[in-house]
């Protein structure tokens, strides 16, 4: 859709065979199946995961895939139980958005429901799931961004092993319809260089640097950030002892009602975590 050309790929046999070697010759017990889309070929997939059971493989994978795959003819309960009978797996998925209007902005072809379609098939197996998401695209509202924050603290309640990945927040790149739409209309100043865009990439400020996206999602941008990170990737615990569970009230329960509610006023808890890093003090993960 995006890069228009043709995508090949290798035989089931073939990627059977190189795992066959990397185990025997290297004691390789984990593999990433960087394709950008593993299951885009269902018959290959399907002979993939025979021959592995024929062959007796067993090994720690991770692939990526598309969410509309989960469906009865395809990725179904019993074809993900056959996956996680190879080894612990992870797959993972671009869900990008909450809204049906951002998703078609996107050209995802997909829905919210297969979204969510998905993550109930998986949360009936072993298989980790992960899903990308991103927010402060063009035209997008306040309300389509909550949106999305509140479907991600959905998906956490209904599967907690589930990984988020961001909300990312959308930051210009070359080489698209969207970049030199942007560029063009907002008069932004892009970098000319590799060298210049690394730079630019290592400053946080470019973060605000958003004409696009609504003045209250700029405004809060630093504390949405915080409060996600806190919320999606804080692995604090409950108990253990007064002050962990303190801990993990400040810094997940209250980060957690913050992004549900979309409420930012008196950040207390960003006020602590900032004094905290000035000060030397770790938060303890």
């Amino acid at each position: 859709v995006i890069l228009k050309r043709r995508y090949r790929w290798l035989s089931a046999d073939l990627i059977v065979k190189e795992i066959k070697r990397l185990q025997e010759g290297y004691g390789a017990n984990t593999f990433l199946f960087l394709d950008e889309d593993f299951f885009i070929n269902k018959k290959r997939i399907l002979e993939f995961i025979s021959l592995v059971e024929k062959e007796g493989l067993h090994f720690n994978w991770r692939a990526w895939c598309r969410v509309d795959h989960f469906k009865d003819d395809f990725i179904n309960i019993e074809l993900l139980k056959r996956l996680s009978d190879i080894g612990y797996g992870s797959m993972v998925m671009g869900a990008e958005s909450a809204n049906p209007e951002i998703l078609e902005y996107m050209k995802k072809e997909i829905t919210v429901d297969e979204i969510r379609n998905s993550l109930r098939l998986i949360s009936g197996t072993d298989i980790f799931p992960r899903y990308s998401f991103m927010v402060g695209l063009e035209n997008e509202t306040m309300k389509q961004i909550r949106n999305t924050y509140k479907l991600c603290l959905d998906m956490k309640e209904t599967n907690p092993m589930v990984d988020i990945a961001g909300p990312f927040v959308f930051r210009l790149y070359p080489g698209s319809p969207i970049y030199n739409r942007l560029v063009a209309r907002y008069s932004l100043k892009v970098p000319d260089s590799l060298e210049s865009w690394i730079e630019h990439l290592k400053r946080q400020d470019t973060y605000t640097e958003l004409p696009w996206t609504p003045e209250t999602f700029r405004k809060n941008l630093r504390r949405i950030i915080f409060y996600s990170d806190m919320v999606f990737n804080n692995h604090l615990k409950r108990m253990q002892s007064v002050k962990a569970f303190l801990r993990y009230v400040i810094f997940c329960v209250f980060p957690r009602i913050r992004l549900r509610h979309f409420c930012f006023c008196f950040p207390f808890e960003y006020w602590l975590y900032c004094t905290l890093r000035k000060l030397g003090v770790k938060n303890e993960k």
